[in-house]
């Protein structure tokens, strides 16, 4: 029958009842009637859908053996999918325009003529890409600045005094109490100055 309820259930000679319940402004209600169904086949029951008054499409149909819950269901689902996958009229529509055309948002077109892409066409949207490399993205990003509060300093530039005071030598300086700082491969090449001193400010750093 199309209003019968189903279950399949591991369980054989079960007693297997149906509830249904409906969406109302937010809150699950059960609709009246209980639907008992029977074992037709060894683990497969049936009922019938009339014995819940207001059964529609939609509702949540929930099995029970006993007070336990075994299975539940969208009642009327396979048929709204059926409905919905009814498109005989819309195939037979694209049929009747052949293989040689294809649909737009206003009708059907040969497809060469939604194709047809010129030289101008192509040059814009090469025009449109970027050429930049990989290689010009990494040396953007080192010479930009904006980092330190004075705005000026790249980011290259930050990079090589963090390295350099991480890892490379300190050297006595010049002038008596100072030290310079050697770049971080390079020990010929002086990255800062630094001046400790026992006041205020412990350390002045001239960055060459």
């Amino acid at each position: 029958m199309a209003n019968e309820l189903i279950l399949t259930y591991a369980k054989t000679g079960a007693t297997v009842t149906a509830k249904a319940f409906y969406n109302n402004a937010g809150t699950m209600t059960q609709r009246t009637g209980i639907a008992s169904l029977t074992e037709d086949v060894a683990g497969i029951y049936g009922g019938d859908a009339a014995d819940i008054t207001g059964l529609t499409a939609g509702d949540t149909v929930v099995y029970y053996d006993g007070s336990v819950i075994v299975g539940s269901e969208t009642y009327g689902l396979v048929s709204q999918i059926q409905s919905g996958l009814a498109l005989s009229t819309e195939i037979a529509a694209l049929q009747s325009h052949g293989d040689s055309t294809w649909p737009t948002a206003t009708g059907f077109a040969v497809p060469g003529s939604q194709m047809a892409l010129t030289t101008a066409t192509i040059t814009s949207v090469k025009d449109g890409l970027s050429t930049h490399s990989a290689s010009d993205a990494a040396t953007a990003v080192l010479n930009s600045t904006g980092i330190t509060a004075g705005g000026t300093w790249t980011l290259r530039k930050i990079l090589k005094v963090m390295a350099a005071w991480a890892v490379g030598k300190w050297e006595n300086g010049d002038d008596a109490g100072t030290y310079k700082i050697r770049d971080a491969e390079s020990v010929g090449t002086t990255v800062m100055i630094v001046t400790p001193s026992s006041s205020s400010p412990q350390k002045v750093t001239a960055v060459l």
